[in-house]
């Protein structure tokens, strides 16, 4: 788990140390616009509904339900209420767990978290108009998964042939065409033996 956020970490550090200006299009590293889906290549196979541009706001923070530290770089879809097979922007939390999709026009909204290890959030946004115009989701708590796998059996068996330092082992006991026959049919498929 450890070497998949550290690989994910360094290829997004690696990505957008390639821009000037220290973000997308020379922005300076404005992390704000950073967060919203309009700002990131789609993903494949991921189609997305474009909503014109409004002044509405979400933000709020991601934490984990046992350690209460923040959890990094988790997803964020926002669909329209009663939708949820069409997201219609998104983000993706920082270092700190904190997230911000903005410009949202008015409407009702569903908000989709996860991450690798934690069961997907689903939150009811209020709905945003003309009397409420940032909705701030402080400390939303993601909570592990918990999948527990099925009995798994390993069974052992002997090769046919053992190499080992001094001589050559041939096991006739799992040899398959050796049975039924007497030693004389066992020995002549014995490899470098000549009866």
């Amino acid at each position: 788990m450890k070497k998949l956020l550290l690989l994910l970490t360094f290829i997004s550090l690696t990505t957008f140390a390639q821009f000037p200006g220290g973000g997308p299009g020379g922005m300076g590293g404005k992390t704000d616009d950073l967060r919203s889906n309009r700002n990131q290549p789609q993903m494949p196979g991921m189609p997305t509904v474009e909503l014109e541009k409004g002044s509405n706001r979400i933000s709020g923070s991601v934490i984990d339900s046992v350690s209460l530290k923040p959890v990094e770089y988790a997803n964020l879809a926002l669909f329209k209420k009663g939708d949820k097979t069409k997201p219609v922007d998104g983000a993706m939390s920082d270092d700190f767990g904190k997230f911000l999709i903005k410009g949202l026009p008015d409407g009702d909204y569903t908000l989709r978290i996860s991450f690798i290890g934690y069961a997907d959030k689903f939150i009811d946004v209020p709905k945003m108009g003309k009397g409420k115009r940032e909705v701030v989701l402080d400390k939303v708590i993601l909570s592990s998964s918990n999948k527990v796998l099925q009995e798994v059996t390993i069974t052992g068996q002997k090769s046919l042939l053992e190499d080992k330092v001094d001589r050559l082992v041939y096991n006739a006991d799992v040899d398959k065409t050796s049975q039924g026959g007497n030693a004389t049919d066992v020995l002549q498929k014995v490899p470098m033996l000549s009866v």
